[in-house]
């Protein structure tokens, strides 16, 4: 049977990428009413993907003849996006989708999908289980979101990480070796990371988001700071001849564990699917026992329920395979309370400006009119949070990081038959109650998770809007008018423009049982520079969201993970390829820490990953967490377990030998 478009019920959920083909067929239709039917569609469609469906309406029309007021940079458009993670190039945005299983099997089941999807376009897929990521046309938004058995649309977002770079110090050997004491341990235990057997350490797989360049390996293979082997199962990169962070997590390892005879990497770029396949990539295919992921988490990884990604790392780990990851750079920026309905009812008017939505002064209509009910914040008992403005980001040109919510029902994108039973939204208002930010995506059915980028907060800096005030909404109206409270909030700001005090950050695959979290420490603030106790950078991020959901939907009890778990030096110097060195965040530290579970895997194959992650933890330095009152004795939610001593794990080995 032919697969045909038409409207999902219930859902299993896919990952897919869309690029902007040739075919402008359709386009050249009224805005407002293309942006009311997407918004309409039962499905849950990201409301990014909305404005961004109507700024390419807007640019073929514009290249028609039409609308030549605007200037129509929709490339620009296109970068403002990628400042805040969104995973959107020059050709393509990637999203995440969600089928009606039921829907599948009238329908030609999943090949039929796949069939209809690379009809219109969607290439280099990558499947697990019911997910799947792929490469489709731009202009296919409309016509993927509403093809039948499609039950969720939304864009992939990756962590937005702040550009931090200490002053280039001119050396090739980095500062963290000696931070750690792994200089010591090399000498004292003759120990390099080298393949014990060919089994126990036969390589370090790497988890990026940013592909390697073969021009700057064959660079640094020369000045001997890789291996002769270096693996990318995603391809090379054989345009730029820029080093990159997939290449400064090898140099810093390499400086560590200089035995290590291999590196294979993976680029964690295209969505959900194609990162839990990379991840089975590097342990079939690659056969590496030690992981490193540098942390750029999807932003729609569930933050109270274990995601595939997580339950992916769950499942290497508990097959021998340490897992690295990096904490985050989110800082403390995160909120974590009960749901609190304040009975405040209001209908919201929610404005969206026509054609084009980066322009000031162009026309409005009505994106939506929506019946809420007002949470209220236990931080200070109103409807309403105040956002701080962020006037370094340079005005109207830049835009702020993203916002993401999530509450605690079931994701339908983990349990594949239960989704959220109601339906909350971002709204972000001036003082005078207009609409700026929002993201109001229709959640029953499908995942419990709102994303504020690209047009959801790009009128923040408009002349008056110096006083901006964040609201979360139940929607009373149509599906979700009878839907129950849900019992708790999350709220992670992509930037530091809340007043909020500090709050968890970590969640999706940084907080995974089996993983081992790494905040940061600039290597100057450490111990063996001088400074007792270590002082942890304030961009690290802080843990935990608690997991309040089983992976079959069901409520637990809150599982509270230990993450951090320790800290690794940063702002490290890296060899010079393209530009200077000076590699700064989680990633980085994470990538020390893994060079380290190297020598300790070189002096003892026997290791499993939880005695790695247990010596780590036991042995490490104490620190102190800022934001709370007198020095934290043992384990806090910002420090873990402290800064690594290498040494101290060493010598705890040898004894227990």
């Amino acid at each position: 049977m032919p697969f045909r478009p038409g409207s999902p019920q219930t859902i299993v959920t896919f990952f897919v990428c869309l690029v902007a083909g040739a075919d402008g067929q359709g386009l050249a239709k009224s805005i407002p009413s293309v942006v009311r039917r997407l918004t309409s569609l039962p499905s849950q469609v990201d409301t990014l993907l909305v404005d961004i469906f109507a700024e390419l309406i807007y640019e073929r029309q514009r290249k028609a003849g039409r609308n030549q007021t605007s200037d129509g940079r929709w490339h620009a458009k296109l970068r403002k996006f990628q400042q805040q993670g969104v995973a959107a190039a020059k050709g393509g945005i990637y999203v995440d989708i969600a089928t009606d299983a039921a829907a599948l099997q009238k329908n030609g089941g999943m090949k039929g999908l796949l069939e209809h999807l690379r009809r219109i376009g969607l290439r280099e897929v990558s499947i697990h289980k019911h997910m799947l990521s792929g490469l489709l046309p731009y202009d296919k938004i409309e016509a993927a979101a509403s093809t039948k058995g499609v039950r969720i649309m939304r864009a992939v977002y990756l962590r937005h990480r702040p550009a931090l770079r200490e002053p280039k110090a001119g050396l090739v050997q980095s500062e963290g070796d000696r931070a750690m004491g792994t200089d010591v341990v090399r000498r004292t235990y003759n120990v390099s990371g080298r393949p014990v057997d060919g089994r126990s350490l036969k390589c370090i797989g790497i988890l990026s988001s940013v592909s390697v360049s073969a021009f700057a390996v064959e660079a640094l293979r020369g000045s001997g700071d890789l291996p002769d082997k270096v693996r990318a199962l995603t391809g090379f990169d054989l345009k730029s001849n820029f080093t990159s962070t997939s290449l400064q997590m090898m140099e810093v390892m390499f400086d560590v564990a200089p035995g290590l005879p291999e590196f294979a990497q993976f680029t964690a770029y295209g969505g959900q699917a194609a990162m839990v396949n990379g991840i089975k990539k590097l342990k079939e295919k690659a056969g590496c026992s030690i992981f490193v992921d540098d942390g750029r988490t999807f932003l729609t990884e569930p933050m109270f329920q274990d995601g595939r990604i997580t339950q992916a790392v769950d499942s290497v780990t508990a097959d021998g395979t340490a897992y690295i990851v990096a904490a985050g750079d989110a800082n403390d920026n995160g909120l974590f309370e009960r749901f609190n309905n304040s009975g405040i009812r209001e209908r919201v008017r929610i404005k969206a400006r026509r054609p084009d939505l980066y322009s000031r002064y162009a026309p409005r209509f009505d994106f939506a009119n929506i019946t809420y009910e007002w949470h209220r914040f236990e931080l200070n008992g109103k409807i309403e949070l105040p956002l701080k403005t962020l006037p370094y980001y340079g005005g109207r040109d830049c835009c702020p990081g993203p916002i993401v919510l999530n509450w605690d029902q079931p994701y339908f994108s983990v349990t594949g038959d239960r989704g959220a039973t109601t339906d909350l939204d971002i709204i972000v208002m001036t003082k005078d109650g207009d609409v700026v930010g929002r993201s109001i995506s229709n959640n029953v059915g499908g995942d419990p998770i709102e994303v504020t980028a690209g047009g959801g907060l790009i009128y923040m800096y408009r002349p008056g809007y110096d006083r901006l005030f964040l609201r979360v909404g139940k929607k009373v109206e149509g599906r979700s008018g009878n839907a129950p409270d849900p019992s708790h909030i999350g709220l992670l700001f992509g930037d530091d423009f809340t007043n909020v005090p500090a709050g968890p950050t970590i969640y999706g695959r940084a907080a995974a049982k089996g993983a081992i979290a790494v905040g940061s420490s600039f290597y100057k603030g450490t111990t063996r520079f001088g400074v007792d106790p270590p002082l942890i950078r304030s961009t690290s991020s802080r843990g935990v969201f608690p997991i309040l959901l089983d992976t079959k939907g069901d409520r637990t009890e809150p599982k509270l993970r230990s993450t951090p778990a320790v800290v690794g030096p940063d702002g490290v110097s890296t060899n010079e390829v393209g530009y200077g060195g000076g590699f700064t965040g989680t990633a980085s530290s994470a990538s020390h820490v893994a060079a380290l579970a190297a020598l300790l895997r070189d002096f003892d194959r026997t290791l499993t990953p939880g005695q790695i992650r247990s010596i780590l933890t036991r042995t490490a330095r104490d620190m102190n967490d800022p934001e709370t009152r007198g020095f934290d004795q043992g384990r806090d939610n910002k420090t873990g377990f402290g800064f690594v001593n290498a040494p101290r794990a060493f010598n705890e080995l040898a004894t227990r030998k």
